[in-house]
């Protein structure tokens, strides 16, 4: 994404919800909610998903996560339930630790970050579009797993405030994300 580009750029957020949580529910429908979420590039003729992305919010005080990561079937998801997180969905208290301002009472995953085979993979837009999830779901509470090679972490750190918890990526919805124009210095896109 290039300054001189006249794209706007909106997130598509997409959610199945049941209408009633009971005990016919399966544990992964009571515990995680799964939105699938898009980035849409608009012009004045037409819409174009650029990337998607999976967002798991991890309802709080739930049934057992890891099995219901286990029913969902995503690999991160599972580790991060089950080394991040407490069998109830509750924030590990090493990883409450890392960020001792900033209250945390959520945890929300984001995986599989792919961008369509049309897309130009800048970096920057990579980022915008995970600050825009983030911005989207915080009330100020919540934690975000970023599923990223390890070698990324001081992008996400410059960009979200993240920090490496174990093998993760995790950022902190409290932090006060860097203004935007910070983001257009040309060392993030090498």
């Amino acid at each position: 994404m290039r300054a001189d580009e006249s794209f706007k750029y909106n997130l598509r957020f997409e959610l199945d919800i049941p209408l009633v949580r009971d005990d016919s529910r399966t544990p992964s429908e009571n515990a995680i909610d799964h939105y699938r979420v898009a980035l849409v590039r608009q012009d004045e003729a037409d819409d174009e998903v650029v990337a998607r992305a999976d967002l798991f919010r991890i309802c709080p005080c739930s049934e057992d996560v890891l099995l219901a990561a286990d029913e969902i079937g995503c690999p991160f998801l599972e580790r991060v339930c089950a080394e991040a997180l407490d069998d109830d969905g509750t924030l590990a208290s090493d990883l409450e630790k890392m960020f001792p301002h900033d209250p945390m009472t959520e945890a929300h995953v984001l995986t599989e970050i792919e961008f369509v085979a049309s897309a130009e993979q800048d970096p920057l837009l990579r980022v915008l579009f995970v600050r825009a999830i983030l911005n989207h779901i915080s009330r100020g509470f919540e934690v975000l797993f970023v599923e990223d090679e390890p070698d990324q972490l001081p992008l996400w750190e410059k960009t979200i405030g993240a920090r490496s918890f174990g093998p993760f990526i995790v950022a902190a919805a409290g932090y006060r994300l860097p203004d935007l124009r910070a983001l257009l210095d040309t060392s993030m896109h090498h």
